[in-house]
């Protein structure tokens, strides 16, 4: 075999190597190549191979990465301003705007008042000592102030407001 192949017997060599189901060494073997020949023919065809242009798959993919970004982006938009209609806030957190004005006129529960009354005082003492105080201090400050029942609440509602 010459040492100058033709382009057509390299892309052949190289279609042989990867569709042909034989191991490399063995379609090497066949044609009379060198194993890193070979190698290197393939490895420039699959480098030529990205960098030939957008396919198609790769359009799709963009496209839809793009639409999705824009989605995130209109979804961060409406957390940022709370100026936005309620259909548009409803279709961001995945409801229904009836579900949501079925909730507004939902009466409230006989443990919001509680809730409500112990997360004001919760945030008051931490106000109130330079909002340094931790859990374990706003819990002492709420069993001097308000009793046991309260520490084990306070616990509680100290960790959902920190999350």
């Amino acid at each position: 075999m010459s040492l100058e192949t033709s382009d057509e017997f390299r892309r052949e060599a190289v279609q042989l190597a990867l569709t042909s189901g034989l191991s490399r060494k063995q379609v090497a073997a066949d044609l009379g190549l060198g194993m890193s020949t070979l190698n290197k023919w393939v490895a420039q065809h699959k480098h030529d191979d990205l960098m030939s242009g957008p396919h198609d798959d790769l359009h799709k993919e963009l496209a839809r990465l793009r639409k999705e970004n824009r989605i995130l982006k209109e979804e961060r938009e409406i957390l940022k301003k709370a100026d936005h209609p309620i259909h548009l806030l409803c279709k961001a957190f995945n409801i229904s705007p009836s579900g949501y004005y079925d909730w507004c006129k939902r009466p409230m529960s006989q443990r919001q008042p509680d809730d409500l009354a112990l997360r004001t005082n919760i945030r008051t003492i931490h106000k109130e000592n330079y909002q340094s105080y931790g859990r374990e201090r706003i819990a002492s400050m709420m069993d001097l102030l308000f009793g046991k029942k309260s520490v084990q609440e306070a616990n509680s509602e100290i960790r959902s407001t920190k999350k």
